[in-house]
C-alpha cells in the first residue's frame, strides 16, 4: 500500500493511502488519459467526459524518451572502468540494476533494522534521454539508481546546494548506434552528515533521508521547507490562471483572504477550486493556453538541478467536506501535495530524487524527517503528455478537485 503525506491542514501531516480502490470524483485537469483509465471513467462519469477527457489529450506532444528492453537491438552493454587493461564485461553480472518494491503492504524487508525490500536484476526495461546522456530503469519499482554522462554529472554537482551530490561509480552502460557510443555512469547520491563526533559519509544504498516528501526536498534543494510555500502556490497560480481566462481579480485578494482567519481562507480556496474546475469542462483550451503562459502544469519548463517540483489538489467546499467526512470514518486515502527535486537534467529530460511517508505498520513515522533508506530517483519529460512530472502525480488518483504542478524554485 502506497502512502503519501496528507496534511489535515497547512502545516500538519499525516500520511495515507496513495491508491483509490473506488474513484467517484468529478474529472480532472491532466496531461493523458489511457484505455484503461477511459474506461474506468467512462463508468463513473458517463462518455461526454470520457469524449471530452480524449479530446483534450489528443494534440498531447509525442515523447521523445527511448524505452528499450532486455533483448532489443538497441539495449546498452553493463561495463566496469579499469584503471588498467580493458573494462570488464559484466553480462553476466545479475545485480547490476538496484530497486525497491512494496512487498505484503510495505517497503521494508526488515522494519527494526529499517532495511528496504531491494531488488536486484542484471537487466531490465530502460529509459534513456532524448539526447542518450541519461538513462534510467523503467517499471513499477522504485529505482534507487540511474545512469548519466560525466558530463551531466559534473553539471548537477555544480548546481545542486542541499545535503546530497551525486558520485559516478565505476560501473556504466554502453549505449551503441548511429549516432556512435557513449559511457553512461551508475550514478549513487552521497550525503555528508555532521553529528557530534564528527563528519559521517553516506553513499548508495547507505543514505538516509527523510521520509515525507516536503522534508525530503528541502534535505536535497537546501531549500526551507516547501510545504507552506506549495500550498501558496496552489491558491496564487489558480487565482492568476482564472484572471487571465476571464478576467476576474482573484489574485489581488489572496493576501486579504489568508489574512481574515481560516474560514475565509478555506472559502476563498474552495471557490478557486470549483471555478478551475469549470474551466476545465467549458473552456479546456482555454485552461491549456492560461497554464502554458504560466508555466505550470504539463507545461512546466525543464527544472534545474536543485529545483523543487510540487503536486497541490484542493477539492471545492463539497468536494472538502467530503474528504473531512472520510477522514472523520477513517476511510480517506487522499492528499493534498506531493514534492520532488530535480537532480539531474538533459533538455526536456531530467530526474529527480524524491520519497513519501509510506504509513508503514511498524515503521510509522519513526523516519518522517530522518534515517529513512526509501529514497529513489524518477525520470520526467517536461512537454505535455504522460511522461510529465504533472501526468504521472494526476495518475497516482490521490489528489482531489483542482490539480496543479508548479516549479517552486523557477
Amino acid at each position: 500500500m502506497r502512502a503519501h503525506d496528507r496534511p489535515s491542514e497547512p502545516g500538519a501531516e499525516r500520511p495515507q493511502p496513495l491508491h483509490r480502490t473506488t474513484p467517484a470524483r468529478p474529472l480532472q485537469h491532466r496531461a493523458a488519459l489511457h484505455p484503461a483509465e477511459a474506461a474506468a471513467l467512462q463508468g463513473v462519469a458517463g462518455n461526454m467526459a470520457v469524449m471530452r477527457a480524449i479530446q483534450r489529450t489528443e494534440t498531447a506532444a509525442v515523447q521523445r524518451t527511448e524505452t528499450v528492453t532486455p533483448g532489443d537491438p538497441g539495449y546498452p552493454e553493463k561495463r566496469k572502468r579499469k584503471i588498467l587493461g580493458k573494462d570488464q564485461d559484466l553480462t553476466t553480472d545479475n545485480e547490476f540494476f538496484v530497486s525497491q518494491q512494496e512487498r505484503d503492504g510495505s517497503y521494508f524487508e526488515n522494519p527494526a533494522e529499517l532495511t528496504p525490500n531491494l531488488v536486484r536484476a542484471g537487466s531490465v526495461p530502460l529509459r534513456i534521454s532524448t539526447a542518450r546522456d541519461l538513462a534510467i530503469e523503467d517499471g513499477v519499482n522504485e529505482p534507487k539508481v540511474f545512469f548519466a554522462t560525466s558530463t551531466r554529472i559534473g553539471e548537477a554537482n555544480a548546481k545542486l546546494k542541499g545535503a546530497v551530490t551525486l558520485v559516478k561509480t565505476s560501473k556504466y552502460l554502453l549505449l551503441k548506434g548511429d549516432r556512435g557510443e557513449r559511457k553512461l555512469y551508475q550514478v549513487e547520491p552521497k550525503v555528508l552528515k555532521k553529528g557530534r563526533d564528527g563528519k559521517e559519509t553516506q553513499q548508495g544504498l547507505d543514505v538516509r533521508t527523510p521520509q515525507r516528501c516536503n522534508e525530503m526536498a528541502a534535505f536535497v534543494s537546501g531549500a526551507f521547507n516547501p510545504a507552506t510555500p506549495g500550498i501558496e502556490k496552489w491558491h496564487l497560480g489558480l487565482a492568476q490562471l482564472i484572471d487571465r481566462i476571464d478576467g476576474s481579480s482573484l489574485a489581488a485578494g489572496y493576501a486579504a483572504a489568508a489574512a481574515a482567519g481560516p474560514d475565509a481562507y478555506l472559502a476563498y480556496g474552495a471557490n478557486l477550486s470549483a471555478r478551475f474546475q469549470a474551466l476545465v469542462q467549458e473552456n479546456p483550451a482555454a485552461v491549456d493556453h492560461a497554464l502554458g503562459a504560466l508555466g505550470m502544469s504539463e507545461f512546466m519548463p525543464t527544472p534545474n538541478p536543485g529545483d523543487i517540483l510540487v503536486t497541490v489538489g484542493y477539492g471545492d467546499a463539497a468536494q472538502e467536506e467530503q474528504r473531512k467526512q472520510n477522514r472523520a470514518a477513517g476511510n480517506d486515502d487522499t492528499f493534498e501535495y506531493h514534492f520532488g527535486t530535480a537532480i539531474a537534467a538533459s533538455g526536456e529530460d531530467y530526474i529527480t530524487m524524491e520519497n513519501y511517508a509510506r504509513r508503514d505498520p511498524d515503521v510509522g513515522l519513526r523516519t518522517g524527517s530522518s534515517g529513512d533508506p526509501l529514497f529513489f530517483f524518477r525520470m520526467y519529460v517536461a512537454a505535455p503528455g504522460a511522461d510529465s512530472w504533472h501526468a504521472r502525480q494526476v495518475a497516482t488518483d490521490g489528489f482531489i478537485g483542482a490539480i496543479i504542478s508548479a516549479n517552486l524554485s523557477g
